[in-house]
């Protein structure tokens, strides 16, 4: 959880990193995409923009949000990754961040005793949702090494 210290270290801390990829991006490349930019220290402007709100209030972060969505023509395509570790004892879990219509692609990993839980969920405004869960799900799938 690094330098940022909050009343409980279980409270959620939250950053992102924007990335544009190419939807045949490979892991490896994925992956030194997000080192060159946790390098770079992106992630500290991420997490400055989500604490703005007590600077900025309600009606600042509003503002912020509709200019947002202007420079989105309307639709930010965004997706949500968490990765909840390793775990052990504690049976066999699923997770995934919840979708929203301005974030409709979430996408979670878990290991529970040594198995890898993989879950991916798709907005209903997603057109082919199910299918295009599915379909990513395969491709990751078809990357991990054989067990």
């Amino acid at each position: 959880r690094g330098p940022v210290s909050l009343a409980r270290d279980t409270a959620n801390h939250t950053g992102y990193l924007q990335l544009e990829l190419d939807a045949m991006a490979t892991p490896a490349l994925v992956q030194s995409i997000l080192k060159q930019r946790l390098r770079l220290r992106e992630h500290w402007g991420s997490w400055l923009f989500l604490n703005l709100g007590r600077v900025f209030g309600v009606i600042g972060m509003r503002a912020i949000y509709r200019h947002q969505m202007r420079r989105f023509g309307g639709r930010p395509f965004v997706g949500s990754f968490s990765n909840l570790g390793e775990w052990r004892d504690v049976g066999t879990w699923f997770v995934c961040p919840p979708v929203t219509l301005n974030a409709p692609v979430a996408a979670g990993a878990i290991v529970c005793d040594g198995r890898l839980s993989l879950t991916l969920e798709a907005h209903a405004s997603i057109r082919d949702g199910d299918a295009f869960a599915r379909a990513h799900l395969a491709r990751w799938n078809a990357r991990l090494p054989p067990a």
